[in-house]
């Protein structure tokens, strides 16, 4: 049986990885737009925080990608 990651070409994953990064920047831009960068709820910097996690680790998946072709 062939697994999911097979299933999909480098250039589909890193589209795929692009779009995620995309949508990631947008909520964080939004969340900045909505509670600012003073005093806010907890959850918001928590939020922020594994936006850029999930952005920096997608950006990484894709450079590892793009020195595999």
């Amino acid at each position: 049986m062939m697994e999911q990651q097979e299933m999909f070409s480098k250039a589909e994953k890193i589209k795929g990885l692009k779009d995620y990064i995309q949508s990631q920047e947008e909520e964080y831009q939004r969340l900045l737009d909505t509670y600012g960068t003073g005093i806010r709820p907890s959850w918001v910097s928590a939020d922020l925080a594994n936006i850029g996690m999930n952005i920096q680790y997608s950006k990484e998946q894709i450079s590892e990608l793009e020195g595999d072709q």
